[in-house]
């Protein structure tokens, strides 16, 4: 347990000690080494997450495959990460160092938008990082590019947001779910650009979803999901609802 609480210990030091006057090169520099901390802390795990001995297996499958047949095999992106590790025979380390990389770097173009980037990555440490980022390989680089696309949203035109989320999705697919959301206020403000976007939605969910809907309905909605660590998590939570709520009116 030691090196996830340095983990969540080194963005909790950098949250305490960080003024929004002080954004100089100095805290750049200290939250640089902190997110390369992070990248390497996800990216270079040894049997870490609940689906390790699926990933491995994975990998073994695609080492045997040519590219074409990798890429057919699970979600392109991840598919090609592995199937360049087999030829240097780098295990499911390469593809876990990269989409570590895409995961880490997203959170953190999201994180860097909001007042204090330190605290958004201190309060991202318990689950999304070692849980999701740890656990779900292929998710985690999603949601790094769903992260990274909304960071960048308000400013970029609907291409670019597209070929985010397009970019998600070689590592998941369910990534293109979350588009229409992103193209909300792109569509209030253009309408023109509303529905190109959707267009564009509908053509990618049919290429990436296909006929494997009916598959992720069942393994994501209809499946029965336990956790034996649910009330522990909010359990956490409350407390520190409880603690906002009583210094709410002081800050």
């Amino acid at each position: 347990m030691t090196p996830y609480f340095v983990l969540l210990g080194i963005w909790l030091i950098g949250t305490i000690q960080f003024s929004s006057r002080a954004r100089n090169g100095h805290e750049g520099i200290l939250y640089g080494v902190a997110l390369v901390f992070t990248i390497l802390m996800v990216g270079l795990r040894y049997q870490v997450g609940g689906d390790w001995a699926t990933y491995e297996t994975m990998y073994n499958d695609i080492a045997l495959q040519t590219l074409a047949d990798a890429l057919r095999f699970t979600e392109p992106g991840y598919a090609f990460l592995n199937w360049i590790s087999a030829k240097v025979d780098g295990g499911v380390y390469v593809a876990n160092f990269a989409c570590a990389l895409i995961f880490t770097l997203g959170l953190s173009s999201l994180a860097r938008k909001q007042p204090n980037p330190w605290l958004a990555m201190t309060v991202s440490v318990p689950y999304l990082v070692i849980v999701v980022g740890m656990g779900y390989t292929r998710q985690a680089a999603a949601i790094g590019a769903i992260c990274w696309a909304i960071s960048t949203a308000r400013h970029d035109r609907v291409w670019r947001i597209i070929a985010k989320v397009a970019f998600g999705a070689l590592f998941h697919k369910t990534a293109i779910l979350f588009l229409p959301i992103l193209l909300a206020p792109v569509a209030k403000r253009n309408f023109l650009f509303g529905i190109l976007g959707s267009i564009a939605f509908l053509a990618l969910a049919a290429i990436a979803l296909g006929g494997s809907s009916d598959r992720l309905v069942a393994n994501y909605v209809n499946s029965d999901y336990q956790s034996s660590g649910a009330a522990i998590r909010i359990g956490m939570n409350v407390l520190a609802a409880v603690v906002f709520l009583l210094f709410a009116k002081i800050s």
